[in-house]
């Protein structure tokens, strides 16, 4: 779990390295009709670790075999955040990563 946790606590400052203070035309745009853009994937990412993140590793961490996930809206970050700037979604998927690694921590040891 080591290993995992060294990732996830990467994460949101490593998006924060690659895409802050980019031009927003390599931010906003995607590849195409079935992709999404840099801003729509951190959006994504921030609303998991928002809203859907710790519940899982709660049912995960109970261990009850009949326990089952509730499906995942994949896009509903994208309107959650549509009018943030990228920069403050990143921000807030700073901040929201490291409260959930703490209550992580909290959770495992």
């Amino acid at each position: 779990m080591a290993s995992g946790v060294e990732v996830l606590k990467r994460t949101a400052s490593g998006l924060d390295l690659l895409l802050r203070d980019l031009p927003v035309q390599w931010t906003m745009n995607s590849d195409g009709e079935d992709s999404w853009s840099p801003y729509q994937v951190v959006g994504h990412m921030t609303y998991l670790d928002e809203f859907e993140w710790m519940d899982r590793v709660v049912v995960i961490l109970d261990g009850d075999p009949a326990s089952e996930f509730r499906p995942v809206d994949r896009e509903a970050g994208f309107s959650l955040y549509h009018q943030w700037p990228l920069e403050q979604i990143l921000d807030h998927f700073v901040i929201t990563r490291q409260t959930n690694l703490t209550q992580l921590e909290s959770l495992v040891s």
